[in-house]
């Protein structure tokens, strides 16, 4: 056998072992991948759907912009969406023109192996087979939203002018994608999951129930709330009853309604998978590409169960909600977000701001 095919027969056999390797993402994933993209070429996309413009030609769009992006997250948010739309478009070679061009904000994968195995493998392969190149794009791409988001300082993140700097993980975690510790509102202890059971973080409780008995907010009014200093006048939890306050100290306190729905509306979105956790990286818009943050998917307590862990996402505002026991709170899943109020006994993440 000569050198030539001894070659190709290397580069598939990489492939056969890399690329069942890769975790598959589902169509959804695949979906909200594109979606990233088209909230910033929107008139492209529009195009696209009535029938003027092919996959290619959006895509073919989507990296001249990224030639012109000011900011690495940027420019990596649309390669990766010119990355897919190449692939689902049959176009492999600019595929890989789109894929070597990220290589170049994350030099430390080896760009020809992975070129290698697109070239020798995409032009046959399964369906299967491009979404876990697409897969392996999306996790490239992770890789540098991490490093970017341990780039930041003090360990907090601007995603917009003028808003507040968010903290790059929940309370209790000690890193983006760990869970840290879930709070009832008003709770400024908190409890982590071990062996089937909700512990405390000082040690008070070894088996403690997210429910109504044990939340002492719950069932109040704002009147009763603030006779008993819960909150103070304008409705926020009193600093003394702010976990973020109380565990970080230095400024550091819970958001707001009102913030925790300016992050959905002011930044990007994108649902994935960080460390083997479910989660969104949020990303800032403009200036403020090169700042993200990333939400683990822990789901919510109630009573001594976790649920919808791996599939939906809670973090508490300061703010009570409407009736005598709820509190506003930021929700998501994979398929939709939101900003509800409900029950104050839940156990939810709080991801702190700072000023």
């Amino acid at each position: 056998m000569n050198r030539g095919k001894m070659r190709i027969l290397a580069i598939v056999v990489l492939a056969a072992v890399a690329l069942p390797l890769l975790a598959m993402p589902t169509r959804q994933e695949l979906k909200l991948a594109e979606g990233t993209v088209r909230e910033m070429m929107l008139p492209e996309f529009n195009a696209l759907k009535a029938g003027e413009k092919s996959r290619a030609d959006v895509a073919k769009a989507a990296v001249a912009r990224a030639k012109m992006a000011e900011s690495e997250a940027e420019k990596m948010l649309l390669l990766k969406g010119a990355f897919v739309l190449y692939v689902r478009h049959g176009a492999f070679d600019e595929a890989v023109e789109a894929l070597m061009m990220i290589h170049t904000q994350i030099p430390d994968v080896p760009p020809q192996i992975v070129s290698n195995i697109v070239e020798s493998a995409s032009r046959t392969m399964s369906k299967d087979r491009r979404d876990s190149l697409v897969g392996l794009v999306e996790r490239m791409f992770l890789k540098a939203q991490t490093v970017a988001m341990y780039r930041s300082a003090n360990g907090r993140v601007q995603l917009w002018e003028g808003g507040p700097y968010w903290a790059e993980k929940n309370i209790g975690a000690e890193n983006p994608w760990d869970y840290g510790y879930y709070f009832w509102w008003g709770d400024t202890i908190g409890y982590k999951r071990e062996n089937g059971a909700w512990v405390a973080s000082d040690g008070s409780s070894s088996n403690f129930s997210f429910d109504m008995a044990n939340t002492p907010t719950y069932g109040k009014s704002h009147q009763s709330l603030r006779d008993e200093g819960w909150i103070t006048a304008d409705g926020k939890l009193a600093p003394e009853h702010d976990a973020a306050h109380v565990q970080l100290g230095d400024g550091w306190r819970m958001p707001t309604k009102h913030e925790l729905a300016e992050l959905g509306g002011k930044c990007y979105w994108a649902w994935t998978t960080l460390n083997g956790v479910h989660g969104y990286v949020v990303t800032g818009r403009g200036p403020y590409a090169s700042a993200s943050i990333f939400l683990p998917a822990g789901g919510y307590g109630d009573g001594t169960s976790l649920n919808d862990d791996g599939s939906n996402g809670n973090y508490w505002s300061s703010i009570r909600g409407s009736g005598s026991g709820n509190a506003w709170y930021r929700g998501f899943r994979s398929s939709n977000r939101f900003t509800n109020s409900s029950h104050r006994s839940h156990g939810r993440f709080i991801r702190p701001v700072h000023p």
